[in-house]
């Protein structure tokens, strides 16, 4: 399997995961995300360009360009991070905020077909990694636990459900998954919990040849 990890440029925005492209559940205000015709698309957009010049967004993609494919053929995944100023949907959480002293991961958008075989854990490391050499202190992130089952006599309320249902869309990420790359829970909650990271990291990190080597590894 032939899989690039790239850092996001404004030259690859237009390439990012089909989902992360039209996704503002992050980037807009919960009261703006429902505002009338809105095009998201656009707004993610311009969203990921004016973070990026002013150097509070980063993020990464995952491009397996087959050789029938056109060259502008978008990423399979894509991850984003950036300063909690600049993520005002965080607030939806119920484990909300971020910490003043944390970058937040936002979002994770992977197609189906490559979820669960490592491509998470070489994005989050490209994360961490980067997270190190521009000197921040922490990451944080809002992770769903997978195994969550209601009780019907303790309901969430319908916003948490609304979030628990968008999981894939909105690009949460499973705690496990989270956990494995060394983050913690910060703030409990018993769906939706905040998790952190403390930079630089206690465990050893991939290589950039062993994350090759993993990319390379993948059979889907």
């Amino acid at each position: 399997m032939d899989v690039q990890l790239q850092a996001l440029t404004a030259e690859t925005i237009p390439l990012v995961q089909h989902e992360c492209a039209g996704s503002v559940f992050w980037e807009l205000s919960a009261q703006n995300q429902h505002t009338k015709n809105l095009d998201s698309m656009f707004e993610k957009e311009a969203w990921l360009a004016t973070g990026m010049l002013d150097g509070v967004c980063r993020g990464f993609n995952l491009r397996y360009d087959r050789p029938d494919s056109m060259p502008t053929l978008r990423a399979i995944a894509t991850i984003l991070y950036c300063s909690p100023t600049f993520a005002p949907g965080a607030a939806q959480l119920p484990s909300a905020p971020v910490s003043d002293d944390a970058w937040l991961v936002s979002s994770l958008h992977i197609n189906p077909v490559y979820a669960g075989v490592g491509l998470e854990a070489v994005l989050l490391d490209a994360v961490i990694m980067d997270a190190v050499a521009a000197d921040l202190s922490a990451l944080e992130a809002f992770g769903y636990y997978a195994d969550f089952v209601e009780d019907p006599d303790l309901p969430l309320p319908p916003d948490q459900c609304d979030i628990l249902a968008r999981t894939h869309d909105i690009g949460l990420l499973d705690v496990e998954v989270l956990q494995a790359a060394g983050f913690v829970v910060a703030q409990d909650h018993r769906v939706l919990p905040k998790l952190r990271l403390d930079l630089p990291p206690a465990r050893e990190l991939l290589t950039v040849q062993a994350a090759e080597e993993l990319l390379n590894s993948i059979v889907v």
